[in-house]
Formats: structure tokens, C-alpha cells, sequence
């Protein structure tokens, strides 16, 4: 682990994702002291004492993927990012057949209808159904309002992507 890479660590975490935290608590009405949870990957640099230490006075649960299994365990990789790209594979596909031959090889109009699929493959990929999938086949679930890690869902999908 690199000096530059826990430093940028601290950054972010006390910079950017505790004051997002706290922002959000406030938006939503909820004391200072109401549990938030925090998922990321096993890399060294997420055991830093001060990290730890920030997350814990701030009432922010650090929750870790196991080393090695990012395929089959982080949310993004399992559902939401193979929807997006097979919904901007199809989209592009079909915007780019209702252009006129000649508007093909016009630079802007390619990038409208590359944004265009780009926007809509988004909001197929992260509609609110898509992302609980995503979460749930990671062992990551909701009882009530509680975060639970459930460590038999994710080994099934890691013996059924092993097949």
C-alpha cells in the first residue's frame, strides 16, 4: 500500500463520504447518531486506525467484500453494470439505425445518440428492483432497516458461477 493511496483513503472518506453522510442524515430527518453503513473492498488501505476511527465516531458501519471475489460479490459487477452495457449496446443499435446514412459520420449527432443511449441504458441499469437484485445476489440484504450481510447467499452464487 502506498502513502498516496491510504492518504487519498482519508480524503475521501473524512472529505467527500462523511459530510455526503451527514448531508443526507439531515435531509432525511434523522439524528446525527443514526447508524449508516459504508461497502467497500478488501484493499489494505481501508484498515487504516484513523479511517476506522472517523467511521466509528461518525456512526458509520465499515462492511468489507471478502479479497478476491469482486466478480461475484460486489453489487455494480453482478447486475447493475452487465444490464448498462447490454442496454447501451442496444440502444446505440437502434438510435444509430434511425439516422439518415449520411448523419452517421456527423460527430455531434453520433455523440447525442451515444449520450442518448448512455442516459437510457442508466435508467434501466439502476432502476430500484435492478439494484436490490444486484445487492441481494452479493449476500448484502435489508431486514427492515437494518443492514444484513447474509454469507450463504453470496457462497451459493460463487458456487453457481464456478459451474
Amino acid at each position: 500500500m502506498t502513502k498516496q493511496t491510504c492518504e487519498s483513503w482519508i480524503e475521501y472518506i473524512a472529505g467527500t463520504f462523511i459530510p455526503a453522510v451527514e448531508n443526507d442524515r439531515k435531509k432525511l430527518g434523522l439524528p446525527k447518531t443514526a447508524r449508516a453503513a459504508l461497502l467497500s473492498d478488501g484493499h489494505l488501505s481501508r484498515y487504516v486506525d484513523i479511517i476506522l476511527e472517523l467511521l466509528r465516531l461518525h456512526n458509520i458501519d465499515l462492511y468489507l467484500l471478502p479479497s478476491h471475489t469482486s466478480q461475484s460479490s460486489q453489487p455494480l459487477d453482478l447486475v447493475i453494470f452487465g444490464i448498462l452495457k447490454k442496454a447501451l449496446t442496444q440502444n446505440m443499435t437502434v438510435f444509430l439505425k434511425k439516422l439518415p446514412p449520411p448523419d452517421i459520420s456527423n460527430a455531434a449527432v453520433a455523440r447525442c445518440c451515444a449520450l442518448k443511449a448512455c442516459l437510457e441504458g442508466l435508467h434501466t441499469a439502476t432502476s430500484k428492483s435492478k439494484i436490490k437484485s444486484a445487492f441481494s445476489r452479493g449476500g448484502i440484504c435489508l431486514d427492515g432497516d437494518r443492514l444484513v450481510f447474509d454469507p450463504s447467499k453470496l457462497a451459493a452464487h460463487l458456487d453457481n458461477s464456478e459451474k
